[in-house]
C-alpha cells in the first residue's frame, strides 16, 4: 500500500480527518510522514511530543502499518469515525462544534 491508497482506505471508513495527519511538517494525532532522508516515520504526538514512534526504510510497510494500527485504535475509539458521531447526533441531538449542556433543563 503507498500514500495515496492508504488515504482512500481512510476516507472509505470515514476515519475523522482531524484524528491523523500525513506527511504534514506540525504533525498532531495519528502520523505518518517521511523524513528529508527518505525514512518514513509513524507515531503519535501530542503537545509536540512524539510517542511510539515507529521507524520504517519503505513506503509499503510504514502505510500496512499505520492502517493497522488506526484499525486497533478505532476497535477502542469508535468516535474516530465520521459516522459515529453522525449516529450522536441523531441518538441525542448533538450539533457536531457545541458544547454539550449538562444541566437537566427544568
Amino acid at each position: 500500500m503507498d500514500i495515496q491508497e492508504l488515504q482512500k482506505r481512510l476516507d472509505e471508513m470515514r476515519v475523522r480527518k482531524d484524528e491523523y495527519q500525513i506527511n504534514k511538517i506540525r504533525p498532531f494525532g495519528f502520523t505518518i510522514r517521511q523524513t528529508k532522508k527518505g525514512a518514513w516515520w509513524v507515531y503519535y504526538c501530542e503537545h509536540g511530543s512524539i510517542d511510539q514512534l515507529k521507524i520504517f526504510d519503505n513506503e509499503s510497510e510504514a502505510c500496512d502499518y499505520f492502517y493497522n494500527w488506526i484499525l486497533e485504535w478505532i476497535k477502542k475509539s469508535p468516535d474516530m469515525l465520521e459516522d459515529y458521531l453522525e449516529e450522536l447526533d441523531k441518538k441525542y441531538g448533538i450539533i457536531r462544534g457545541s458544547k454539550i449542556d449538562s444541566k437537566e433543563e427544568k
